[in-house]
């Protein structure tokens, strides 16, 4: 037991990216902020891909949405390299480290994350960091805040009205590199697509007369 307790870790997901290296992003799928520069740091513990452990992932753009916090390996880009992503429903708290005094003065945010369930044996709850080594992260680290209160996935299985709309074929086509699915866990972009053009199901048939 303390064996595998000793080998687990904060494991995240892989990316699906465009040819262009950009992520594919789910149909109801928002992006909101983009931040050069920046380091993924999981500790001593090590942690990222189930394939590529470590203790810090460096260099790399960190890429808000609605739904998931990306990581991309901007060195290996428009080859996925070792970009992962986090869905934001496995944040419990996220909040600034405090600067100490005659430490680095590299801003950091720290974020306390649950197990995902599914990614292997290895997988446990722990804290992911991000460096911030280019721009001030302040506008970065709003978003995520209002990205955490507003809970965007738990609304994704509402239908939407589409009675004025015309499904985007272009939106609903998931490309992905090594199997990775680019939409959340456990909903398709087929069905996602099916779900907004979906029409109603038919009123019930009206009751005859009592006995």
């Amino acid at each position: 037991r303390s064996a595998r307790r000793a080998a687990s870790m904060l494991l995240l997901e892989g990316v699906a990216l465009t040819d262009s290296g950009r992520p594919v992003l789910a149909p109801e799928e928002l992006e909101l902020r983009i931040l050069e520069k920046t380091d993924a740091e999981f500790g001593e513990r090590r942690g990222g891909l189930v394939s590529a452990p470590d203790e810090r992932y460096r260099g790399g753009i960190a890429f808000l949405t609605t739904h998931r916090l990306i990581w991309l390996d901007q060195p290996a880009l428009p080859s996925p390299g070792r970009s992962c992503s986090l869905h934001l429903s496995r944040v419990t708290s996220a909040s600034p480290v405090p600067l100490k005094m005659f430490g680095s003065r590299t801003k950091r945010h720290a974020l306390r994350c649950s197990a995902n369930g599914g990614l292997g044996p290895s997988d446990e709850a722990g804290e992911l960091r991000l460096a911030f080594r280019g721009e001030s992260p302040e506008s970065f680290a709003r978003s995520l805040d209002d990205a955490l209160a507003n809970r965007a996935w738990q609304n994704e299985h509402d239908p939407p009205n589409t009675s004025n709309r015309t499904p985007n074929r272009a939106t609903t086509q998931t490309q992905t590199r090594n199997g990775v699915p680019s939409f959340p866990r456990g909903r398709s972009a087929y069905d996602a697509a099916a779900s907004r053009s979906a029409p109603p199901p038919p009123p019930p048939p009206p009751l005859g007369p009592s006995a």
